[in-house]
This record gives structure tokens, sequence and C-alpha cells, in this order.
């Protein structure tokens, strides 16, 4: 079993947005996913957890981001929530923030350093979520150009709930995103 003094954990997302479609599900996605992976029934501790709802900006996301990766010893957990997109420049996958825009792509957080605080983890484990469009572009930046290349990272995991070129699925009405709420 995981130590929770030892494992961290940053789920963060973004349900408002100034320029692109809202997505009223995912702040409780967020909330109610943070509740079942928190100790004694999960592996993740209050004092060990941070949730971000809707953040300011990269830096927020990534100083925490950061932290979590250096202080995990057991298990990193990353989850995002949200809009992703596709910088029309690298082909790279880039996590949609409140003010992002498509016209500007400085104002969204590229996915490439999320992943550099992965793989400078010294976690056992290290688990990373996507819950966005296009959040199987991912995969092929994680460890190379070669097919599945977290194949050769033991210890590391990648979910996503979409194909490189696929839209996720927020339905209207729903309680959570389908991904979330599978």
């Amino acid at each position: 079993m995981p130590d929770p003094s030892c494992c961290r954990s940053v789920l963060f997302g973004v349900g408002a947005y100034a320029h692109l479609e809202s997505l009223p599900s995912v702040p409780a996605g967020l909330r109610d996913l943070a509740a079942a992976l928190a100790y004694p029934s999960g592996a993740f501790a209050a004092e060990h957890s941070q949730v971000l709802i809707d953040p300011p900006g990269a830096t927020e996301v990534l100083d925490l981001v950061k932290e979590a990766s250096d202080e995990a010893e057991d298990t990193l957990l990353l989850y995002f929530s949200g809009h992703g997109l596709i910088d029309s420049n690298s082909g790279e996958l880039s996590l949609a923030l409140p003010d992002s825009r498509t016209d500007a792509e400085y104002t969204s957080l590229q996915y490439n350093w999320i992943r550099r605080a992965v793989l400078q983890s010294r976690a056992q484990r290290k688990v990373v979520i996507l819950d966005c469009c296009f959040s199987g572009q991912a995969i092929g930046t994680m460890g190379g150009p070669e097919p599945l290349p977290l194949a050769g990272i033991e210890g590391t995991v990648l979910l996503t709930s979409a194909a490189r070129d696929r839209m996720a699925l927020a339905p209207a009405g729903e309680p959570y995103t389908a991904f979330t709420g599978n």
C-alpha cells in the first residue's frame, strides 16, 4: 500500500473560461475526485493534496506541480480537467487556463512543463491523468518519438480521455465530464 506521508497530488482544472466554452462539470469533478482519493480510503493525505479550480495562471499551477514532484517519494498524481489545445507551431498539447485564447497560444500552459516535472520526480510511481480534448497528444511527448513511450519509464502511467486528434466529452447537464464520471 502507498505511504500517504510520501504521496503527493495536484488536481487542477478550469470550469470558467473567459474566451472558451465553460465546462461547469469540472469543479465538482475535481472536488469529488480529491475526496475519493483522500486518506484513509485513498493514498493521499489532505495536507499533501492540492486542488486548484480555475487557477489564475501557469505559474500558480507549475509551482504546486514542482513542489509535489520534488516532495513525492511514493506516488505522484497529477490530474487536469478542462480544455486541451494544440499549439499550431509545435503541434504539442497545451492545457487551457481561464484566460486562454485559441488565437494566443502563449495564454495556455504547455503540457511539456508538466512532463518535465514528472520525469524529474523521484517518486516510485508517477500518474498523470488528462481529461481534455486532444489529451492523447501527450503520449508522444513523455519519452520520445517511439510508440507508447511510457512503456520504457518504469512506474509512470499516463491516462488520457481522448485520442490525439479527438475531442473529450463534457455532456451538458451532467455532474462530471464523461471521463471523470466513469
